[in-house]
Formats: C-alpha cells, structure tokens, sequence
C-alpha cells in the first residue's frame, strides 16, 4: 500500500516542484520516502526525485503525461540485462 501526502512548494496550489511524502508498507514493513516533482516549462514535463528508500541511493526519473495521466519511464539492470519500466 502507498499513502501519499502533496505539499505545495509555496503552501499554494502553484509553483515549481511539489513535495510529496510517501509512506510504503510492503509485506509488513513500512518506509517512508521522500518524493520531489519539478517541473520543466522548456520542455513541458517533470522529473520525479526518490529519496530515502531504504537501501537505495536517491535517484530521478522522466514523468510525463497525458491530460490527467501521468506516465513514469524508467531502466536498471537485473541480472545483467537492462530492463525498461514503464507505468
């Protein structure tokens, strides 16, 4: 199960990023991640910052979207053979 609580940057629903914190409970275990969207105007779309998953160094990826659907794209090795992600 993930809770996600969306602070705004400035306590308004505008700005540059949004904060975003993450409670994830797997298999009984619970951590408590530290999201970060900001956005690029340039090119119309965000970059999503993890922080603080336990065991994992920080680590960003592409977050475009859709109208109201947003689409997270990313790759990382597993047994040797790159992986593509795509939610």
């Amino acid at each position: 199960m993930i809770n996600l609580r969306f602070i705004p940057a400035d306590g308004r629903q505008t700005g540059k990023y949004l904060v975003c914190d993450q409670t994830v409970t797997r298999d009984k275990n619970e951590s408590n991640n530290q999201d970060i969207y900001s956005y690029n105007a340039a090119k119309d779309d965000f970059k999503l910052l993890l922080v603080g998953i336990p065991g994992v160094e920080p680590f960003s990826i592409p977050v475009t979207y859709k109208g109201d659907e947003l689409v997270y794209s990313s790759n990382d090795m597993q047994d040797g053979k790159k992986v593509f992600n795509r939610t």
